[in-house]
């Protein structure tokens, strides 16, 4: 064998072993000298030119003493001494060479209050050896553990010194292994262990065994895994070598069991991609997916010389393996998945989908180069029992995002807050929506019964994200206080309740108008038959109508709460609008309606309700809007039912105000027909008569853009 490659097998074994276990170092460097017969000292020079060459030992070192001191260092082994003066609390490098046998003998000293930064030389090595012998500090730098911070205290004035010791390893100026290098290492390595099965001292312990099977010991089994490990050489590979060995062996010098070649192919079909993990299988996709579709133009164009297609005889060959392979490898993955293992899960999802989209991208490839009866055409199906836990996995995913997304944001101007008329997080929501959407759409399924499936619990989970997104505001805007830093602040609440509000509005707004768009329906209804898009519909009004319910009767409370503040101005109009009276002449309103032409006190109360609800207008969303004012309308009612009710009854009151209703009902389909203007302006009153009879004033007088509630 080559020197080249006796180097790179030695070095291997020395520097993968010999810092861990110098004996099975040596017992495996004995181990290569004796199966390749190399002579002894052409073996020490090659072991001791990897030592000199390919490994690197040096000490971090770091002084912990008072600024005063200087630690001065002599490290030596059994030829060369060397003195190092150290300040305290700084980091210091010393390079030690090939080898880590040193001594390091060190003492505290005060060198005139001077910070020294170099190595300082000696000039008598035996007379500084001599006095630092009679130093008390010692430390063999052989037996410190790599890689790891070892502090040593100093046995004078109590301080210590931290100590690193690290192992540089040149691996890249390590000779590399050829083809015909491994090869012929695997083949001694066999043969070697023959000759041994062959010696009479062997045999008499084989008596069962009559022919080599291929096996190696532990010696031989050793240096071939530590090599190939060292010089990366996939597991693949060597089986793949061994097999070529026992293919060509002589079976004239000792006859080869059938058995050994039966084993090294089941090892070989071990490594296939039947058995990687699915982590590795994405990635092998991947890697094998990009270089077919960028690196497919010169052997394309080498073979077009000889009339071969390459492009189809390489996907033909690939259709053929992944249509054999990947079903059963997919069936056995989702066997073996946990689903309770949120962490396995997104793992299985995340790498399952990237498959998926990988073999789209390569159909997608066959179809621009003109293939179009390709088996794994309907490798959609194979998925079939998988894309439940895509959906599985969306769920979970967005629902912890929309937990950590921030539902009101904290400004610290209040004026700057009152401008923003929406939450800081509802963006960051409506991204988490639109990603759900993105990976459907990345996806592009074409079977019906995955998009039945997956457009189902997609609507379902759009609907169970905007429903957490709105309990979460809705829980926000309730509590009036904020955290800055470590400070607790009161929140000004009504406009938190306003920008709640208009969130929990956009959110629901954003998937009610949207949720076509966002699954696609327009592609996705060429795929399905109609009583199963029909299907998808009903699911998806019924759903968000739901989902509208609940929220909005969250949206209520906050209203509820909005007029729960304002009680102490409704209550004013209410007693404008309606106060109590002791005279029978017109009693119940707040007006004189004896002459039609004293508008001033319903004005005011006009202007009053338009203040109240005025800020709700330019804060609020349409709906909320509504909503809110709703809300106020009914308080200011019961409020002035209140202040009506002490003098007659509630049915009394209640023909009345069915009397106003059918009026006003009248009167606007009167005006619909002369104006588009949507709102009217009423002026009423009642009193009674002398038979106890009621007389009621009814008197229209301009119409209003504001909608009374």
């Amino acid at each position: 064998m080559r020197d080249q490659a006796l180097t790179a097998i030695t070095a291997a074994i020395y520097l993968s072993h010999a810092h861990r276990d110098q004996n099975r170092a040596k017992q495996l460097l004995d181990g290569v000298q004796t199966i390749f017969e190399i002579d002894e000292t052409h073996f020490e020079e090659i072991v001791s030119g990897c030592i000199s060459k390919y490994q690197f030992y040096s000490i971090n070192l770091m002084a912990n003493l008072s600024p005063i001191h200087n630690l001065l260092l002599l490290i030596h082994d059994d030829e060369t001494c060397r003195q190092l003066a150290i300040n305290s609390a700084e980091q210091y490098q010393f390079e030690l060479g090939n080898h880590s046998k040193f001594k390091v003998k060190f003492d505290v000293v005060k060198l005139n209050g001077e910070r020294k930064s170099a190595v300082v030389r000696s000039s008598s090595f035996m007379k500084r050896l001599l006095r630092g012998d009679k130093r008390q500090n010692s430390i063999d730098l052989s037996e410190l553990p790599l890689g790891e911070k070892t502090t040593f205290p100093l046995k004078t004035h109590g301080y210590s010194i931290d100590i690193t010791m690290d192992r540089e390893i040149r691996k890249t100026d390590v000779p590399n292994l050829e083809f015909e290098d491994v090869l012929e290492f695997i083949q001694r390595l066999h043969e070697y262990e023959c000759s041994k099965w062959k010696d009479e001292s062997m045999q008499a312990k084989r008596k069962s065994r009559l022919e080599y099977d291929g096996e190696l010991s532990d010696v031989p089994f050793a240096i071939l895994h530590t090599g190939a490990i060292f010089h990366m050489i996939p597991p693949i590979i060597v089986e793949m070598i061994t097999l070529a060995s026992f293919l060509v062996w002589d079976c004239s010098t000792a006859p080869l069991s059938p058995i050994s070649i039966s084993k090294t192919c089941n090892n070989l079909i071990r490594q296939t991609p039947e058995d990687h993990e699915l982590a590795d299988m994405c990635h092998y996709m991947l890697e094998y997916g990009a270089a077919i579709r960028n690196e497919f133009s010169m052997p394309t164009v080498f073979f077009k010389q000889y009339g071969i297609d390459y492009i189809e005889v390489s996907m033909k060959i690939m259709d053929e393996k992944i249509c054999s392979s990947f079903p059963s490898y997919l069936k056995r993955q989702l066997e073996s998945l946990d689903s309770r293992n949120d962490e396995q899960l997104d793992k299985f999802t995340k790498c399952t989908m990237k498959i998926y989209d990988i073999f789209n991208q390569m159909l997608k490839f066959a179809r621009d180069n003109g293939l179009n009866s390709l088996e794994m055409e309907n490798f959609e199906c194979w998925f079939e029992s998988i894309a439940v836990f895509w959906t599985y996995s969306w769920r979970s995913i967005s629902k912890k995002m929309v937990e950590k997304t921030i539902s009101l944001a904290d400004e610290e101007d209040d004026r700057k807050e009152q401008q923003r008329p929406l939450p800081a997080g509802l963006y960051s929501f409506l991204c988490i929506q639109k990603g759900i959407s993105d990976d459907f759409a990345k996806l592009a399924l074409k079977q019906s019964s995955n998009l039945l499936m997956t457009t189902i619990a997609i609507i379902n989970i759009f609907c169970e994200n905007s429903y957490a997104y709105c309990k979460r505001v809705y829980s926000e805007a309730l509590s009036h206080r904020r955290r800055r830093g470590s400070q607790i602040l009161i929140s000004p609440q009504k406009y938190r309740i306003a920008r709640a509000m208009n969130g929990m509005e956009k959110s629901l707004k954003f998937t009610e108008e949207r949720w076509e768009n966002l699954l696609e329906l327009e592609r996705v209804k060429t795929s399905m038959r109609a009583e199963e898009l029909e299907a998808v519909k009903r699911n998806a009004e019924a759903t968000l109508r739901s989902t509208r319910e609940k929220c909005e009767s969250m949206m209520t409370i906050l209203a509820e709460k909005v007029a729960a503040r304002r009680k102490d101005e409704i209550s004013r109009i209410a007693e404008m609008v309606a106060h109590h009276r002791s005279t029978n002449r017109l009693f119940g309103v707040s007006w004189e309606m004896h002459s039609t032409k004293e508008h001033g006190k319903w004005d005011h109360a006009i202007t009053a309700v338009e203040n109240l609800v005025g800020v709700y207008h330019e804060k609020m969303e349409e709906r909320c809007c509504r909503l809110t004012c709703a809300v106020i309308g009914r308080v200011l009612e019961d409020e002035i039912c209140k202040r009506l009710k002490p003098n007659n009854t509630e049915t009394y009151y209640g023909k009345i105000y069915e009397l106003l209703l059918m009026f006003y009902e009248q009167t606007i389909e009167a005006q619909v027909k002369q104006t588009s203007t949507e709102f009217l302006r009423l002026q009423c009153a009642y009193s009674k008569t002398e038979n106890e009879n009621n007389i009621v004033y009814l008197n229209s007088t301009k119409f209003l853009k504001f909608d009374l509630v």
